[in-house]
């Protein structure tokens, strides 16, 4: 179950979509995005980045020794996906 407070500036939701079927997983995205207001943050930590790749503006990558940050045009840019990206940064 999910619950979302109305009018905060800020969300933190830890893997909410992990474990779900895909109709779920996809309903559960559109719930969370009908329901964030426009300026609003939403903080997502997920190792589905495939299933969340379309939905941000600007991705953190967290390793053991850096943050790396971009945006989703700059990753679009590169035609790979979010996981390509991913990999490429951490060293698959």
């Amino acid at each position: 179950m999910l619950n979302l407070s109305r009018r905060v500036p800020l969300y933190l939701l830890d893997e909410p979509i992990a474990g779900f079927d895909p109709k779920f997983k996809r309903d559960l995205i559109k719930t969370i995005l009908t329901n964030v207001e426009e300026n609003t943050t939403l903080i997502i930590s997920s190792h589905l980045l495939l299933d969340l790749q379309s939905l941000f503006d600007e991705i953190l990558i967290l390793t053991k020794t850096a943050i790396i940050a971009a945006t989703s045009d700059d990753i679009r840019a590169t035609g790979k996906t979010l996981e390509d990206y991913y990999l490429e940064v951490v060293g698959s």
